[in-house]
């Protein structure tokens, strides 16, 4: 299930998904980017935060440099790039707060055993291996994603939320991407 098919469950519960990106410059133009690369229909809104306010605790969130110029001259997406500067982009999180703001659990790469902060270290995420919650095999860190069906029981439960490995394509896609930035970066 994908989280725009739990969005009804979600707020029959009375609670809502929000997206949060740090990539500029708003929600409005990051929709637009969306929708030429095939991510369309979403039932929660996207809300663009560059200046990464709802995304500063290190404790969760890792972030790092995404070279913008780098990845116009590499995507295969059409339409206009002008206004894609570069950014620091947040790594995938899933942050429950209540009504107060207050967190009530989360899940990042940090929680499945990133050992360091690439932005800061030179660590790369992509070659991570950390264990399988389940299976305890060693998995690439940039596999793990939460599984939306088990949001929640989670919340009700006040436990992280399960998570699940994506697809090989998926990942040699996120690789080939993450080694492309690592390498434009150490070339500057």
């Amino acid at each position: 299930m994908q989280w725009s098919a739990c969005a009804d469950a979600l707020r029959a519960q009375g609670l809502a998904i929000v997206a949060i990106t740090s990539e500029p410059p708003d929600a409005t133009r990051v929709m637009e980017r969306l929708l030429a690369r095939g991510v369309a229909d979403l039932e929660f809104p996207v809300v663009s935060d560059p200046d990464l306010r709802l995304c500063e605790d290190d404790g969760i969130f890792t972030k790092f440099l995404k070279t913008a110029s780098d990845y116009n001259q590499q995507t295969q997406y059409e339409g206009d790039r002008s206004d894609y500067v570069d950014y620091w982009m947040v790594q995938p999180a899933l942050v429950t707060v209540d009504a107060e703001g207050n967190v009530v659990n989360w899940w990042s790469w940090k929680a499945m055993g990133l050992r360091s902060d690439w932005a800061v270290a030179g660590a790369d995420p992509a070659r991570e291996t950390v264990p399988h919650p389940c299976s305890g095999q060693l998995v690439k860190l940039v596999t793990l994603r939460p599984v939306p069906e088990d949001l929640l029981a989670a919340i009700s439960e006040r436990r992280c939320v399960k998570v699940e490995q994506i697809g090989q394509a998926a990942v040699e896609q996120q690789l080939k991407q993450l080694s492309a930035l690592r390498e434009a970066a150490a070339g500057k």
